[in-house]
């Protein structure tokens, strides 16, 4: 970039997974970013969420949507480092690029079997996948396991593990491939990984679980969520001393015996007032508006 003012980075994206585009179907949309904005951030890394738009230089149809995150960093004395400043620039930036990949796994192992001990399953599947890409064990997340269904037949084919992997491998399967010079997309990795597995000396068919692989398929990583915390059980006992502090509250209050039937009666009362008290002060003017 000789003069960032007037200079604009395109990003075009493309569906490569459509096998025959017809007159640019394959084109989701482009970002279009002025250079020089990023002139008062030169030299810093800059995370970067843009809206994807419908193309300028790829006409098409149909509305373009969804965001393209990107990681920046704008260098303008790189040029005069010559070569040796442009590669010192992109081995600055290559580390800050982490695309996670999220893989399923498809498993004709029993399901009814391994779902009492998926922990320890998932364990040997992450280990299997490290020794077989030959990378950090903090790359590979295990997301979950789950029932393989076959929907039409409505039986159990086995089971599908899922795993977002945080980091391209740094040797072993598709090495030269998968190096830090060039970035591999989800699709890329998925050829790499499947090749490997049907290559009868490969290491991913060697392994003792991966080798009953069926299936892999690549997609958006997976979002791991942590099942929320249940409150414990009240056992009848403690019900019961619930209940007796409840009608102790109210017979104080009242300064009255009061049957089960009465205590009932109360409390459904006690709930309409509070409903009554809620809705009133629900628009805020009074109150807390919680009750």
């Amino acid at each position: 970039v000789t003069d960032a003012s007037k200079a604009q980075l395109e990003v075009t994206i493309w569906d490569a997974g459509e096998p025959n585009p017809i007159n640019n179907s394959s084109f989701l949309g482009e970002v279009i970013l002025n250079i020089g904005k990023l002139e008062h951030f030169a030299d810093t890394e800059i995370n970067q969420t843009f809206a994807v738009k419908a193309g300028i230089s790829v006409q098409i149809n149909e509305e373009a949507t969804g965001t393209l995150q990107m990681t920046l960093k704008f260098s303008p004395n790189a040029r005069e480092r010559g070569a040796e400043g442009v590669e010192s620039l992109k081995k600055q930036i290559e580390p800050l690029v982490d695309f996670p990949v999220g893989l399923t796994l498809y498993i004709s192992e029993p399901w009814d079997a391994v779902k009492p001990r998926r922990e320890s399953f998932e364990a040997k599947v992450g280990e299997e996948l490290r020794v077989a890409l030959d990378t950090d064990a903090r790359n590979i997340e295990l997301v979950g396991t789950e029932r393989w269904l076959d929907r039409d037949k409505q039986t159990t084919l086995g089971l599908q593990t899922h795993v977002n992997l945080h980091s391209s491998p740094s040797s072993g399967v598709g090495a030269s491939s998968l190096s830090s010079s060039s970035r591999t997309s989800a699709r890329q990795l998925q050829a790499l990984v499947m090749a490997a597995w049907k290559d009868p000396e490969s290491k991913l068919n060697a392994s003792f679980i991966l080798k009953l692989t069926k299936d892999i398929k690549s997609h958006q990583p997976f979002k791991k969520t942590e099942a929320p915390a249940q409150k414990p059980k009240l056992t009848t006992e403690q019900v019961l001393q619930k209940l007796d502090s409840a009608e102790q509250f109210l017979v104080d209050s009242t300064q009255e015996d009061l049957t089960a039937k009465d205590l009932l009666k109360s409390i459904r009362r006690r709930e309409q007032e509070m409903k009554v008290k809620s809705s009133k002060t629900s628009d805020g003017t009074e109150g807390g508006g919680e009750t």
